[in-house]
């Protein structure tokens, strides 16, 4: 008899928690789901949405030294809110998955403060080499945070310089890896070239995560 009005007391326990979650499911969507439609169908939405164009065209309009300068400038808080956000929506397991199938010399592009260096098979001695390449010399030097190693032979190396002029020679990796970096570049067309490029023709293989605008006007 106790053991049943447990047992009852746990159902009703576990159906109060589900109706909770799927009440917030369910508030949240509606809330999503009105300010998308206020977004996208209502004459205010419509200026709201113009006016976000404009501030996203003009951020693209940005003299490259100038984006650098934004990148230097939010380089010592960019780790910590990047993670944070990348949990949440689960791009942290897709960066996990990816990164260890680098293997051998390694080239990671635009790596920014070094989100990706935890995943790397270092231990296990399939990646025997990493370089590391960005056109932020602030976010490099947070990256270099991350990294203890011995002075001389170190595992991971950093260059300053970007994507688009890559100072290495044709054929040199087995892997290049870009995460998140081509929304970042002044030539995406011309960085993905130069990551054929210094990828080996034979067996070697560039890995890439990348994000864009959405295309679904009802999300956003």
């Amino acid at each position: 008899f106790i053991r049943r009005r447990n047992n009852n007391a746990l159902k009703q326990a576990m159906l109060s928690r589900r109706a909770f979650w799927i009440g917030l499911v369910l508030y949240t969507g509606a809330g999503i789901g009105g300010y998308q439609y206020f977004k996208n169908y209502s004459a205010k939405g419509r200026k709201l949405r113009e006016r976000e164009d404009a501030v996203t065209v003009a951020a693209d309009s940005l003299e490259w030294e100038n984006r650098i300068q934004v990148y230097d400038r939010i380089a010592p808080t960019f780790l910590d809110h990047t993670l944070s956000q990348e949990y949440w929506c689960g791009i942290k397991k897709n960066r996990e998955d990816l990164i260890k199938l680098a293997k051998g010399k390694v080239l990671e592009t635009a790596v920014g403060p070094g989100p990706n260096f935890q995943y790397y098979q270092f231990n296990t001695g399939q990646v025997s080499k990493l370089i590391a390449t960005d056109a932020s010399g602030e976010m490099i030097k947070q990256a270099q945070k991350l990294v203890v190693q011995p002075a001389e032979n170190p595992v991971v190396e950093f260059k300053l310089m970007p994507t688009e002029k890559l100072e290495f020679a044709d054929n040199s990796f087995d892997t290049v890896v870009d995460t998140h970096g081509l929304c970042s570049v002044k030539n995406p067309g011309m960085a993905l070239d130069e990551m054929i490029r210094v990828c080996k023709k034979d067996d070697g293989k560039i890995l890439m995560l990348q994000h864009g605008k959405n295309t679904l006007n009802w999300w956003g």
